[in-house]
């Protein structure tokens, strides 16, 4: 075009133009949005949580399907698990894996590999490609290890204390990029300009599957006894990251930083895994999005991948 791109196609909602010298990066983005869209459509969500019965609903206009189950169902399938050899045995060389053990013993690295038994049971018993769980009143029966394992393995989509929206932002971008979030509360250091992130099921494989673990400490779950394992995952300084949450398939929020360290505890707090970013905003605080959004490995021009599939996919009357 000799002048401005025609906005009868660059401004109509459902497509996406590109209007680029030969760009192969933006297809591929396209390609990622179109994929993500339809494995979202394709896959299924569990909720576990203080219901009387169990319950299917669709998520959004996303079309992926959610199933609320019992509580109960949880506890009865962990309860039913016995130990075994083979249990025992990864339970020990995930212990044995870890830099430093922090207060936590044998006994409850076992419970935790119970746990995650309990968890892909669940998976392949509905047939799920992602989980959440209202976890934080489990006792010994506490999945974060599980969670962990399953989310750097990208073999399901693992969210904490039964929250939807934090788990389908992490399904998105397991479809979009193919590594983990970690989904986490947000602390601010205002007078150094740096966000505080921290939580208990960090995966160890944040660049994917394929790629080196990050080392990981393990400490006690911070919040309730007894004091079941929980990872202290030591993110690399300088690593790329994207901070985002999907609210709906058109608003999907993001901001870009780097890591700054994973700081130690003490001085800091937070259960279990902290990571310092740098976002370089003009105020921290205004880099908020509410409970639990995911902070994951990713180059800044991965975000419009984001923008793309909000485009693509945004509700629209008809």
């Amino acid at each position: 075009h000799h002048h401005l791109p025609p906005a009868e196609l660059t401004d109509v909602p459902g497509l996406h133009v590109i209007h680029s010298i030969e760009n192969w990066e933006e297809i591929e983005r396209s390609l990622r949005a179109v994929h993500a869209k339809k494995m979202l459509a394709q896959s299924r969500v569990l909720r576990i949580g203080k219901y009387d019965e169990i319950k299917n609903s669709t998520y959004g206009a996303l079309g992926t399907e959610v199933i609320s189950i019992p509580a109960e169902e949880y506890n009865r399938l962990f309860d039913s698990i016995k130990l075994d050899e083979a249990m025992e045995k990864a339970a020990m060389q995930f212990k044995a894996a870890a830099i430093e053990v922090m207060d936590v013993t044998d006994h409850y690295f076992v419970e935790a590999f119970r746990a995650h038994k309990a968890v892909c049971t669940l998976l392949d018993r509905y047939d799920a490609e992602a989980i959440t769980i209202d976890c934080l009143m489990l006792q010994h029966r506490k999945p974060c290890v599980s969670f962990s394992i399953n989310n750097g393995n990208l073999t399901a989509t693992c969210g904490c204390e039964n929250d939807i929206t934090a788990t389908m932002t992490m399904l998105l971008n397991r479809f979009l990029f193919g590594r983990p979030g970690f989904e986490h509360n947000s602390e601010y250091d205002e007078v150094r300009n740096h966000y505080f992130a921290t939580h208990c099921t960090c995966a160890t494989q944040l660049n994917g599957p394929h790629a080196p673990a990050q080392e990981y400490k393990v400490r006690p779950f911070f919040h309730h006894l007894p004091k079941t394992p929980a990872l202290d995952v030591q993110w690399t300084p300088n690593t790329p990251v994207i901070l985002s949450k999907m609210y709906s398939e058109s608003d999907i929020r993001y901001y870009t930083g780097n890591v700054i360290e994973s700081p130690a505890c003490p001085p800091t707090g937070g259960c279990a895994t902290r990571v310092l970013v740098d976002f370089q905003v003009d105020d921290i605080t205004t880099v908020y999005m509410e409970s639990h959004p995911i902070l994951s490995v990713g180059e800044p021009d991965d975000v419009r991948c984001y923008d793309i599939f909000a485009k693509l996919f945004e509700a629209r009357d008809g």
